[in-house]
């Protein structure tokens, strides 16, 4: 273990078979929380989140709500978030193009402000094809499902609509997969249509949506509130 001094900062020397102890404090699921966030948004609900990651992802959330008029309060692992109390700004793509989540705000803002241009393909990298952008075509496809004009084009979703309304998807309209059924896609398609049904007028019909552990996560938070 004297080595371990001289190794290169991206080397680890481990030595093994010691017994371990200590405790280690668990952060809120990421995922979920831009979701519920979202979800809360879309149907201006007050929303007290407790245990959020300590990430670029809250912060930058917190920032784009704000562009929407929220007053949002921080402190340590809490978020309280209250829509309408003031007039939106405007949306700061700067902000969002660091992060994936912003994609899933755009229900809210179609709701709210009838029009959403956000940079929605910031996070992590996806595979090798387009330099790992991800792909976003398959969030405004879902939302001309609900009436609204969209597009997706340099890293930008774009979409206009005077009212969303209410419709039925087969959401294996959106696996690569026949046999497992799994995707990104798949997984945000789900997302998309489930937000975009809770911020739209009439009755939406989700088929076979991606049953992953933040949807369930979402579907739950819609439930109880």
């Amino acid at each position: 273990m004297s080595e371990i001094g001289h190794l290169e900062s991206d080397s680890l020397l481990i030595e093994g078979g010691h017994a371990l102890s200590g405790t280690v404090e668990i952060s809120g699921f990421k995922h979920a929380m831009v979701l519920v966030l979202g979800a809360a948004y879309a149907t201006e609900t007050a929303l007290h989140l407790s245990n959020c990651p300590d990430i670029t992802e809250t912060c930058a959330l917190v920032e784009l709500l704000l562009c929407t008029g929220a007053d949002v309060a921080r402190s340590e692992d809490q978020i309280r978030v209250l829509f309408g109390a003031h007039a939106p700004s405007e949306f700061d793509n700067e902000v969002a193009r660091h992060i994936h989540g912003a994609a899933y705000l755009a229900p809210g803002l179609l709701r709210s402000q009838g029009f959403v241009e956000i940079r929605a393909d910031g996070g992590c990298q996806i595979g090798t094809t387009n330099e790992g952008a991800r792909p976003l075509e398959h969030y405004a496809e879902v939302l001309r499902r609900f009436g609204a004009e969209a597009d997706a084009k340099d890293g930008l979703l774009r979409a206009w609509a005077k009212e969303m309304r209410g419709c039925e998807i087969d959401l294996w309209d959106y696996t690569r997969n026949e046999l497992t059924r799994f995707g990104n896609v798949y997984s945000g398609a789900t997302k998309m249509a489930i937000l975009a049904a809770v911020a739209a007028t009439g009755t939406t019909i989700l088929h076979r949506p991606y049953a992953k552990g933040e949807v369930r996560e979402l579907l739950n938070y819609l439930i109880r509130d």
